[in-house]
């Protein structure tokens, strides 16, 4: 088994940052030994991903890889055999289009388990598991956190919201607090 080690430079606060924090406790709770990290070829989600990559092995996290896959392919076999290689967790930074290639494709593997696929909010769509079909999103779950600076009306902190793909539904639900 080859893991891959990200290092560009210094790391730059990133907005995403409080978003990375809630899918990583997210991650946490799934006690991987090595996450893969997907994302789809748009900058936004090539940010996002490098981010993830980059956080994840500075916290000490073993890393298996990072796979980027077009929107358009005539197959997403490569991508979602060196996706699921060697990995028990995935991290997920995509548009609902890109993942409704690389979506099924990974679902039809038989390796990989949405239950054990964390995404960026980008893919909390009420539409994904009708466009991808369920088999590629029963199970996904991510966070969202606001910015910094975004609160809620009941608290000085910003609010995270877990989501989750349940029987075909987008189910949103805030986060429980810790005492």
């Amino acid at each position: 088994m080859t893991f891959r080690t990200l290092s560009r430079g210094p790391w730059v606060a990133d907005p995403i940052d409080g978003e990375l924090d809630a899918l990583f406790a997210l991650l946490d709770a799934l006690h991987p030994a090595v996450l893969a990290v997907g994302h789809g070829r748009d900058p936004d989600s090539t940010r996002r991903a490098r981010a993830a990559a980059h956080h994840w092995e500075a916290r000490g996290g073993q890393l298996a890889t990072v796979v980027s896959w077009p929107p358009e392919a005539a197959s997403w076999l490569r991508p979602a055999s060196r996706l699921i290689a060697d990995a028990d967790a995935w991290l997920v930074a995509d548009t609902p289009a890109g993942w409704c290639g690389i979506g099924p494709r990974l679902a039809e593997t038989g390796a990989w388990a949405p239950t054990r696929t964390v995404a960026f909010s980008s893919l909390a769509d009420p539409d994904l598991p009708r466009q991808a079909g369920r088999a590629a999103t029963e199970g996904i779950h991510g966070a969202h956190r606001p910015s910094p600076g975004t609160t809620n009306e009941n608290s000085a902190e910003p609010s995270t919201t877990h989501w989750e793909f349940r029987h075909g539904l987008l189910i949103r639900r805030p986060a429980s607090r810790q005492p």
